[in-house]
């Protein structure tokens, strides 16, 4: 199993439009692909929140062929989507997990 991560530093002005549209449209979206088995949502703790908080969407998919697929069909439109809407006020990066256990 691969586990696709986006950890995103949202500004406090944005904090709560950004996480409506993350819950009700974003996350929906992504998983509507089916590429993605199931998702979480977690709060990032034991940072700095000056600037504002910080969250990490974990993506679970089967294999990298299906990750693949997402990055190359879906990830440019949800970046520029994003970027429309939030500009430098949600920075995001993003991590690729194997799960070994």
């Amino acid at each position: 199993m691969i586990i696709y991560n986006i950890t995103t530093r949202v500004g406090w002005e944005i904090h709560e439009e950004w996480l409506g549209w993350l819950r009700q449209q974003c996350l929906p979206g992504i998983i509507g692909t089916g590429l993605f088995t199931d998702f979480q949502l977690v709060r990032v703790k034991e940072v700095s929140e000056e600037e504002g908080p910080t969250y990490a969407v974990q993506l679970f998919a089967k294999g990298e062929p299906e990750l693949n697929l997402y990055r190359q069909n879906h990830l440019e439109d949800l970046e520029r989507t994003e970027w429309e809407n939030w500009g430098e006020s949600a920075f995001s990066f993003k991590t690729v997990l194997e799960v070994i256990n």
